[in-house]
């Protein structure tokens, strides 16, 4: 669970994701003050979710969700904010097979596109791949 503009209204809303039902869902904050809206599903991943990491990955100034799934065969992908307002199009695979353990996302070579960090608990290095501009 995290927090992010998801809906670009200038208050932090509530992303979380539903691992069994493979969503990732929104508490949008209603004004500002802490009044939330009932559970809103943002996104439906083929497979199962574990994290979902709010972030620009396509450098047009809307937040995008970062997918990936932890289990042995699960893949890392995203969800383009086509609206700008929290209007998600479908998944968008960018890893399949990873097995990692966690992911970040972040500006690593410092080319203004955000990159993926990748990390498996049971290696002793890290990944990071970019974005390539389609």
């Amino acid at each position: 669970m995290t927090a992010s503009d998801i809906d670009n209204d200038g208050d932090l809303d509530v992303l979380a994701v539903s691992p069994a039902l493979r969503q990732v869902v929104m508490f949008e904050n209603t004004d500002a003050n802490g009044e939330f809206a009932q559970m809103n599903v943002l996104a439906e991943a083929p497979s199962d979710i574990s994290q979902a990491v709010p972030a620009d990955f396509d450098a047009d100034g809307d937040v995008d969700l970062i997918v990936f799934s932890n289990n042995a065969h699960g893949s890392v992908g995203w969800f383009e904010n086509i609206n700008g307002l929290g209007a998600f199009g479908d998944f968008r695979e960018l890893i399949a097979d990873t097995g990692f353990d966690s992911v970040a996302v972040g500006d690593i070579d410092g080319d203004g596109w955000n990159d993926l960090v990748t990390l498996r608990r049971d290696s002793e290095s890290f990944g990071c791949y970019g974005l390539v501009e389609e």
